[in-house]
């Protein structure tokens, strides 16, 4: 089996815009629906300013935006790295 590279900008992009969306959309229901306190208290002990408000939400997205993007375009890197050193 043949393996291609992946590219690390891309995977990066799309894998950091969904986790954003994804945490944001978790601080609005923490916020709005007053459920998920003890999951947002989770993330709130990682990400420092998460807390159930729509502006702590929208920060806390952007945190998660950069960090996630950061990690992955890494890990991408890594794998197409070592995918040319195997060969």
């Amino acid at each position: 089996m043949e393996f291609t590279k992946i590219n690390p900008l891309a995977i990066a992009i799309s894998i950091s815009l969904l986790s954003a969306i994804a945490s944001f959309f978790m601080g609005v229901a923490a916020f709005v629906l007053y459920t998920g306190k003890p999951i947002a208290a989770m993330v709130g002990s990682i990400y420092l300013s998460y807390n159930p408000s729509m502006a702590n939400a929208g920060l806390g997205a952007a945190m998660v935006l950069m960090n996630t993007f950061i990690g992955s375009y890494i890990a991408a890197w890594i794998y197409n790295f070592l995918l040319d050193y195997i060969r």
